[in-house]
């Protein structure tokens, strides 16, 4: 961060008579520091986007189980947008709030505390929106495919490709 905050004072104190010129260069200078910022954190960016896409297989599976097995007609199709974004933001942002994504850590253990604390939030909620209370059935079942599909993601980062492990 001080680097790039030397680069806009450097750009500020001899390029600022030329405005295109410091306009583009501040430009520049700060893409490259979003980018640097982004390449440090990419394993937890990579876990987090794999557990967004994770979590909504879990609850697709779910859904398709479900409505095998019983006469539910599954998700309204006015509201695929909501059910499959909003439970699994909130997931991540529990999981960010509880320490899972680490810029050099992958911890099944605090993955479970967020799956379990995401878990009461979302059958909480559906006591508030009853509009979108499908079923309660079709959020446990997604939750355990859920849970075991990212512990099992985590556990073979760790064994076979040695990510996440601090020596």
């Amino acid at each position: 961060r001080l680097f790039y905050d030397a680069m806009h004072l450097f750009v500020k104190k001899h390029l600022s008579s030329f405005l295109i010129v410091e306009v583009i260069l501040r430009t520049a200078i700060g893409f490259r520091k979003l980018f640097a910022f982004l390449g440090k954190r990419k394993l937890s960016l990579y876990t987090a986007f794999t557990d967004f896409i994770f979590f909504n297989l879990s609850l697709f599976a779910a859904e398709e189980f479900y409505k095998s097995i019983t006469d539910w007609v599954g998700f309204d199709p006015h509201a695929y947008l909501i059910i499959y974004t909003v439970p699994a933001l909130i997931h991540i942002f529990v999981s960010t709030l509880t320490g899972v994504y680490r810029k050099d850590e992958v911890s099944v253990l605090r993955n479970f505390g967020a799956i379990i604390i995401s878990f009461l939030i979302i059958t909480s909620a559906t006591f508030f929106f009853k509009q979108y209370a499908f079923s309660r059935a079709v959020v446990l079942i997604s939750y355990i495919l859920f849970l075991l599909i990212s512990t099992f993601f985590r556990i073979s980062l760790k064994l076979f490709f040695k990510v996440g492990i601090k020596l």
